[in-house]
């Protein structure tokens, strides 16, 4: 299921039915909001209507796949972290356990903070670690690199082959074991770290070079 909360202000409807509330089929068929009760889904409706939501994409910790998060300017990160715990994301954790990033942002947007503009539309990733060590391996070497959960896979790679002695005429990808399939370069190393860290092999890419 993904995150489809609705933000009004501190408000939020998720995709949760209170106990004893039926779903709108004709709605939850369409793979959004469901399991909302009917109220919540009228009013997702017309805050959609009204143009007043946004989607944000959120990844988190275990997870390749993004969630769908529609919210509204001026809501709380605070809130967003709220909706994903409620709607059965990052288990087992408390809303100040949890940190939310801006997709290859360097610093943690705070819980107090307010969505702008700015924010609509965006990436974010939300993970119970601030930093995330990632170890490179490259031919038997390996190398540390910390970075935020929301960082790219893509740019893990760009970091991984400016620091190791790679043939600069041979395209070059990342695994997470020495034979294993490729991690999508819009991935985020948060979603493969379970932990605070993880280990990653620099490989040349064999469906380009053969």
């Amino acid at each position: 299921m993904g995150c489809y909360p609705i933000m009004l202000g501190e408000a939020s409807f998720l995709g949760i039915s209170p106990k004893n509330s039926a779903p709108v089929p004709e709605i939850a068929a369409q793979g959004a909001y469901i399991g909302m009760d009917r109220s919540g889904i009228i009013l997702a409706i017309q805050l959609l209507n009204m143009n007043q939501a946004n989607n944000i994409k959120i990844h988190v910790s275990g997870q390749e796949h993004s969630h769908t998060c529609p919210v509204v300017e001026d809501t709380t990160v605070e809130s967003v972290i709220s909706a994903l715990l409620a709607a059965g994301l990052l288990k087992g954790y408390a809303i100040g356990e949890v940190f939310l990033f801006r997709e290859d942002g360097d610093e943690e947007i705070p819980h107090h903070h307010r969505l702008g503009k700015e924010d609509m539309g965006k990436r974010f990733h939300a993970h119970r670690c601030r930093e995330i060590e990632v170890a490179v391996q490259f031919l038997g070497t390996a190398k540390d690199h910390r970075c935020r959960p929301g960082t790219t896979i893509r740019k893990v790679l760009n970091w991984a082959k400016a620091n190791f002695p790679i043939d600069k005429g041979t395209q070059y990808e990342l695994r997470l074991t020495a034979e294993g399939n490729p991690l999508d370069l819009e991935s985020h190393v948060g979603s493969y770290a379970h932990e605070c860290k993880m280990t990653v092999y620099l490989t040349p890419d064999t469906r380009i070079n053969g």
